[in-house]
């Protein structure tokens, strides 16, 4: 085969190549991570300005996601100033949800209701990453 010919045959089986490649990549794969769910409730047994549970654990490293479920009278918020997770303003009767990857130094990390005078009025707890 001469070099010409040998050039045009690279060429048109790089093409082939290309379209073989690109018809296969038509679908996207996703991985599956397993995530922990974590409930937190405000307003239950008529307490308006407490999170249940208070205290909450997860592990380094997971991914986790924390659904609040606002079952009090008034709205509320959900956040956790150390890590910068926030759940905005959550109406009462309401949920809101945030999925994070849980930070990979085992510690403590305080949450609150950020409205004004919810943290003061007792909406207050602790997160624990083991």
């Amino acid at each position: 085969m001469g070099f010409k010919k040998l050039a045009k045959f690279s060429i048109f089986m790089g093409f082939i190549l290309i379209l073989a490649l690109s018809a296969c990549g038509g679908s996207e794969t996703s991985v599956q991570m397993d995530v922990s769910t974590i409930s937190i409730t405000s307003g239950l047994d008529g307490d308006e300005f407490a999170f249940a549970p208070s205290v909450i654990e997860t592990k380094t490293g997971e991914s986790t996601r924390i659904v609040f479920d606002n079952q009090g009278t008034i709205a509320h918020d959900f956040e956790i100033p150390d890590l910068e997770i926030v759940i905005e303003t959550t109406n009462a009767g309401n949920k809101g949800e945030i999925t994070f990857v849980a930070p990979s130094m085992a510690g403590s990390y305080d949450f609150i209701c950020s409205i004004p005078g919810h943290k003061e009025a007792g909406m207050v707890g602790q997160l624990i990453v083991n």
